[in-house]
């Protein structure tokens, strides 16, 4: 039981190979997206995104898609 306890604090802790694997498949997830939304208005019965009644920017599009699936990658 002393050992769960003890490598509590060690898993909680974010190190920089973590933060450099979330920007790295930020970059992977975001471009996927970003050619998802793309192909998503080129089609015709395609419809443009909105968040609160507004347009949304492929890009912001995009972002938002990434960062929503992201956390789900991170799940152990």
């Amino acid at each position: 039981m002393t050992n769960a306890i003890s490598t509590e604090g060690h898993l909680s802790a974010t190190t920089e190979s973590d933060r450099k694997n979330l920007q790295r498949l930020f970059r992977l997830t975001f471009l996927f997206f970003l050619a998802t939304a793309l192909v998503g208005r080129l089609l015709p019965w395609g419809r443009r995104a909105s968040v609160n009644g507004e347009q949304e920017s492929l890009v912001d599009e995009a972002k938002r898609t990434a960062y929503t699936i992201l956390p789900f990658i991170f799940i152990r």
